[in-house]
């Protein structure tokens, strides 16, 4: 049905035909897909950004983990090096009769 005002301002119902419905549902049905076109291309756009962003994220994880594995040899030596100094330093304290120092957290202020 379809609202029209009459001259004194009443509002007169008229039915509309199946035809005027199909029509008013037709342009309904072409509102809607334009809304969905567009909600799909503003999707695929961020898509297409989130995708960017994850390349560039992998891209940093590589630099990473390159500079990681060359960082390991570097780390283990310097490691087992202060593991012989410890040893060493341990030998002195025991051959000048030195006390051992058990807990080897480091102190406060040095």
């Amino acid at each position: 049905m379809r609202d029209i005002r009459g001259s004194s301002g009443e509002v007169v119902r008229i039915p509309l035909g199946p035809e005027a419905r199909l029509r008013g549902a037709l342009h309904m049905l072409e509102v809607r897909l334009g809304e969905q076109k567009a909600a799909i291309a503003a999707w695929r756009a961020n898509l297409e950004e989130l995708t960017g962003t994850v390349r560039a994220l992998a891209a940093s994880a590589a630099i990473c983990e390159q500079i990681l594995d060359a960082s390991a040899g570097p780390v283990a030596a310097a490691r087992s090096a202060a593991t012989d100094l410890t040893r060493s330093a341990d030998m002195l304290m025991a051959a000048t009769g030195m006390a051992q120092d058990t807990d080897r957290r480091p102190i406060a202020g040095r």
